[in-house]
């Protein structure tokens, strides 16, 4: 359980990555879509290699194995990391389109990132845990 913590505790600083950047970028381009999307493609990017070396060697002290190993935890971490992201994405999609209150409209998208990645980083624990850094015995 404390594993689950530690894990929830680096995906919150991956989360105030991921919305530093959007937020960085959004305020050079502006909220078209197309600006939208970019910040989220771009963040996600970034967080995904980050988030990548802390859960490899922190969070499930992965052993350095062999090559073929490493190469079949990149694909799994990536396939599923895809999974997941799909879930945030379109949590923050229907947060950009579906929310036009002025007192929400500025922030809508971090609302809608922040909630999305919270609920893409509780699937993936467990996934990870028990298929992507699964010490073989």
């Amino acid at each position: 359980m404390f594993n689950f913590f530690k894990y929830m505790a680096y995906s919150f600083l991956i989360l105030i990555l991921n919305i530093g950047i959007q937020s960085i970028m959004l305020n050079i381009t502006g909220r078209s879509t197309e600006a939208v999307i970019l910040a989220i493609v771009v963040a996600t990017v970034v967080s995904f290699v980050v988030k990548f070396f802390i859960d490899k060697n922190i969070i499930f002290k992965t052993k350095k194995g062999h090559q073929n190993e490493r190469g079949k935890q990149v694909l799994l971490y990536t396939v599923f990391s895809i999974g997941t992201t799909l879930i945030y994405i379109l949590v923050e999609m229907i947060f950009h389109f579906s929310f036009d209150s002025a007192d929400l409209y500025e922030k809508k998208e971090e609302i809608g990132a922040i909630i999305g990645l919270l609920m893409g980083y509780s699937i993936k624990y467990i996934v990870d845990m028990k298929i992507t850094f699964k010490e073989k015995i």
